[in-house]
């Protein structure tokens, strides 16, 4: 089964302003994969689920007590998951070395509440207390999933029941809330090791929940906060306010997200009215002109999208992703499964809706499509006027998309000849795990990358022209390789440069 669905291409999108009896039902698996549904409507439909936890417990052997009406069973579903420190722990000094945080936050726990967590299921991961969500939330902001993880297939199913209400963060904070819980661990006990051991800052006067927040909060943002006043106060008054009961998935997703997005407060009063920004939603002639551009990409390639796999996500090469990220900008041509976005932001760390994840979902679609570079180079240009870099940088590996601004850039000479210049020797298919570390390198570097692999490139394209020319078996005479091929006794002063330049700065 394909995992592609030619259409608009509608990554993460948020279908929570919808009534609920207006909403697309899933009836069928996110991944494609996946051969059984998620939320198999039979009473004892098998599901074989398996996962090793941190002792290398096979899940399978857990006690399967069946599956009730809404297909989720009472499979132990915990696994093992250290990620360590985040940037605000490990720069904040909060604490000594990891194993100092993973020696603390193991004592929150006694030895009856660790081993109650990991008797969790997929049962426990429906409902909720929000305070266990916002407690567990807020420690997360330090420690990277800090009370382990469950299964891909109980992940898929949260996702299902959050309906992609808010990015990657989302979902994780509901299941590290629901793995808090389940311990059975006192509130008063984590607030006070939030407020103690941790360290916490809240967000001055604002009374948006950290579990709501969509963005990954920065390390620079969060040491800008201000806070004066007692945290561990704080903390409790947030629990009085909030519902003592459970709350659903569902709930979760339409209630407080829903929520998040208005002011918790009224604005001050103001003597200058202003008047609210219209933004008119696209007209037909847009549309179709879209389709039209994205039917001339493709031309009879759609056809070969509807055997893409979820594999062919795992490796992309470097032009396509650039071409992938500057085609994503300007239109949309398809989409693809949820799950699958899922697991490409949950690699990247990236929300699912960020410009690089985007980027690559389309670059992989265009690789498999095959789709030649010099037509992708040409539609660029010629259909999306966009104008390549007279500098050596990417805007795949750019921390901060330059795409709203490449109408004001300086114009090579030859614009196609620069682009081709830009993307000669990235062919190779990297890793998202590659392709994570080439994102942090500095300008610097990756100019110095970029410029190896264009000079590599060109070595090796004329090592194979010299061979091609001097063998034996070629049909063409033997002439003088000046009059044979005169391009390739002539190099460009501006590449003369450039490999001056590069050799000095290495």
């Amino acid at each position: 089964m394909s995992c592609f669905a030619s259409g608009i291409l509608a990554i993460g999108a948020s279908i929570l302003h919808q009534p609920a009896e207006e909403r697309p039902q899933i009836t069928e698996p996110v991944g494609s994969l996946v051969t059984q549904p998620l939320l198999p409507t039979t009473r004892g439909e098998a599901v074989d689920d398996k996962g090793v936890d941190d002792k290398g417990v096979d899940d399978k052997g857990a006690d399967d007590k069946g599956v009730d009406d809404k297909g989720v069973d009472d499979k132990k579903i915990w696994r093992y998951r250290w990620s360590g420190l985040t940037n605000i722990a490990a720069k904040g000094g909060v604490f000594k070395c990891p194993i100092d945080a993973k020696k603390k936050l193991s004592e929150l726990l006694s030895k009856d509440e660790w081993r109650n967590l990991r008797e969790i299921t997929e049962r426990d991961l429906w409902k909720c207390r929000l305070i266990y969500v916002e407690l567990a939330t807020i420690i997360s902001i330090f420690i990277r999933f800090p009370f382990g993880g469950v299964t891909e297939r109980a992940e898929r199913i949260v996702c299902e029941w959050l309906e992609g209400a808010g990015r990657i963060r989302i979902p994780n904070n509901w299941i590290a809330g629901c793995l808090l819980q389940r311990s059975g661990v006192s509130t008063s006990k984590v607030i006070d090791f939030i407020a103690g051991t941790l360290g916490y800052m809240p967000a001055g006067r604002s009374k948006v929940l950290e579990c709501v927040v969509r963005c990954k909060l920065r390390y620079s943002n969060y040491w800008k906060r201000t806070f004066m006043g007692d945290t561990r106060e704080l903390l409790l008054k947030r629990e009085e306010s909030l519902a003592a009961n459970e709350i659903t998935a569902f709930e979760f997703a339409e209630q407080v997200l829903s929520r998040s997005r208005q002011p918790m407060e009224p604005l001050p009063a103001s003597s200058h009215i202003r008047s609210p920004l219209i933004k008119s939603d696209p007209t037909n002639s847009s549309l179709t002109d879209m389709q039209r551009k994205g039917t001339k990409l493709l031309g009879a390639r759609d056809q070969i999208l509807d055997g893409i796999q979820d594999q062919d996500f795992e490796a992309c090469s470097l032009d396509y992703l650039e071409l992938g990220t500057i085609i994503d900008k300007n239109m949309c041509f398809g989409e693809v499964r949820p799950f699958v976005v899922y697991n490409i932001a949950r690699a990247m760390e990236e929300g699912i809706g960020s410009r690089r994840v985007r980027g690559w979902i389309v670059g992989c679609l265009l690789q498999f499509a095959e789709v030649p570079i010099s037509d992708l180079i040409e539609f660029c240009i010629k259909e999306l006027k966009y104008t390549p870099a007279v500098c050596w940088r990417l805007e795949c590996l750019k921390r901060r998309s330059e795409l709203s601004r490449v109408h004001k850039r300086k114009r090579p000479e030859d614009a196609h000849a620069r682009f081709h210049q830009l993307l000669c020797g990235l062919r190779k298919k990297i890793s998202i795990s590659e392709f994570n570390k080439l994102s942090l390198m500095c300008s610097v570097e990756q100019t110095s990358f970029l410029r190896e692999c264009y000079y590599a490139f060109r070595c090796s394209e004329n090592k194979s022209a010299d061979s091609g020319i001097n063998s034996p078996t070629s049909s063409s005479p033997a002439t003088d390789r000046t009059v044979l091929e005169p391009a390739m006794m002539y190099c460009h002063p501006d590449d003369l440069i450039e490999f001056v330049h590069w050799v000095d700065s290495n």
